[in-house]
């Protein structure tokens, strides 16, 4: 009888600890590859277009990896917020100017911007440039720059009308 007892106790130990076993190894992880320090992260509802003034994208979480999300950087007329973001090939980042005063997103280094795309102002804002699309804004203005990212790497940025406000977008 004992022994019944404590065969039955521990086929029961093993149906639960095969149960456990199975449950964790079905659920599903997050990633953290692109958690900004802060910022507003969207869903892209279309793949936006490089060097576009205006978002495509509407408000929502991002349910998967494969799918491409924006993530909006603010500008306060002095500094951008969040100054650094993590994001994956082929995201987008809204710079959202919230200051009365002008901005003009660029690639490193003032004042040539070559870093992202090797190219240097005088080319790639050019109206006739056929190249890839620089990380560049090519104009001061008071809107919203987006940008798609499709070089993995660091990519500093700054304002190139106040050079002081600078950024960096670590794309994996």
């Amino acid at each position: 009888m004992k022994t019944s007892i404590a065969l039955g106790i521990v086929a029961v130990v093993i149906i639960i600890g095969g149960i456990a076993l199975y449950s964790s190894g079905n659920t599903q992880s997050k990633t953290s590859y692109a958690t900004p320090t802060t910022g507003t992260e969207t869903q892209a509802t279309a793949p936006a277009t490089a060097g576009t003034k205006a978002s495509n994208s509407e408000p929502g979480t991002q349910t998967g990896a494969s799918v491409p999300k924006t993530v909006t950087v603010t500008y306060d007329g002095s500094s951008y917020s969040p100054s650094v973001v993590n994001i994956r090939t082929g995201d987008t980042v809204a710079f959202v100017d919230a200051s009365a005063n002008p901005m003009w997103v660029a690639s490193g280094v003032h004042p040539t911007h070559t870093l992202y795309d090797g190219s240097d102002t005088s080319a790639h804002c050019a109206a006739d440039y056929a190249g890839p699309a620089p990380f560049d804004e090519c104009g001061a203005s008071t809107a919203t720059y987006t940008f798609t990212f499709t070089e993995a790497g660091t990519h500093p940025y700054h304002n190139h009308v106040n050079a002081a406000a600078t950024g960096k977008v670590v794309v994996e």
